[in-house]
């Protein structure tokens, strides 16, 4: 298998669904395995999603279990946000199983992460 590859968040945007849908499988091998991809999410991407019905500023990203996500409490000019990224549980949305990040200092901040990907950092 690839090296990972990380690349700019507008890269991995999911056409399919929009703004606040990420997509970072990648490449699939003859061998069936697939490249391994890092995404990082600051707050100021997150903060970009559109509100769901419940005010909530919901991202989903998909992936595999060899990707990895990077949720950073940064904001684009480097200043960080006062608070931290927690899991918060399982969500099933459309036959998906994702697990649910929150911030604490936005409970506005919902990042729903494809249970395939296993590699989750925060900071």
């Amino acid at each position: 298998t690839a090296a990972p590859v990380s690349i700019s968040t507008d890269n991995w945007l999911d056409a399919t669904h929009g703004s606040g849908w990420y997509n970072i499988t990648g490449s699939t091998f003859a061998d069936g395995t697939t490249t391994a991809n890092t995404i990082k999410l600051t707050m100021s991407d997150l903060l970009k999603s559109p509100s769901d019905t419940a005010g909530l500023l919901t991202t989903h990203v998909a992936g595999d279990a060899n990707d990895t996500l990077n949720l950073s409490n940064l904001f684009d000019n480097g200043l960080a946000a006062q608070g931290h990224w927690s899991a918060s549980g399982s969500v099933a949305q459309d036959g998906v199983n994702y697990t649910a990040y929150t911030f604490s200092g936005n409970a506005q901040l919902q990042v729903l992460v494809d249970q395939h990907i296993q590699h989750v950092n925060m900071a």
